[in-house]
């Protein structure tokens, strides 16, 4: 499936999660692209001391044992609008910069979630440049920034505050 971007969603088969989540359960983005699982009732079940689940899975994707970029300098905030000036070292070069909302979730609804794609441009070697949106879409408070190469690669995620515009 191609997105309006241009970039393809991935339509091979993923590891199941082991245990089923459901109402009171949370997934959270880590800054290495793990995901955290935990809580859920046990068969979607109300109330009882036996019925939360006390498990925790953490899902780690295809990407998280090949070579990945490493962002070397990033600000500690931006404002919307502005641009963002990265360091990157890899082996491979930058084509887009993803900035991922910082989880808060609750009852299985994650109400800040907001994934900001943003073109990377190369402004020498090793250094990528990107605008930030206004601030309707990049609201303000705290993001992962990861660096992605052409395949999809994502760097670790680095932590950057967006600040009011």
């Amino acid at each position: 499936m191609r997105t309006a971007a241009g970039r393809t969603w991935d339509q091979q088969p993923f590891a199941r999660a082991r245990i089923p989540r459901n109402y009171h359960s949370t997934a959270l983005l880590m800054p290495d692209g793990r995901v955290f699982t935990g809580g859920g009732n046990k068969t979607s079940s109300p109330g009882g001391e036996d019925v939360p689940r006390l498990e925790l899975e953490i899902y780690e994707p295809w990407y998280a044992c090949r070579p990945r970029p490493r962002i070397l300098h990033v600000p500690k905030s931006v404002r919307p609008g502005n641009t963002l000036q990265v360091d990157v070292r890899g082996t491979e070069p930058i084509t887009w910069l993803a900035l991922v909302r910082c989880g808060s979730a609750t009852h299985a609804f994650n109400s800040d979630q907001r994934y900001l794609g943003l073109i990377a441009e190369s402004t020498g070697p090793g250094r990528y440049a990107a605008k930030i949106p206004v601030q309707a879409v990049a609201v303000p408070g705290y993001y992962l920034l990861f660096a992605c190469t052409q395949n999809h690669v994502p760097s670790k995620g680095v932590f950057v505050r967006v600040d009011r515009g």
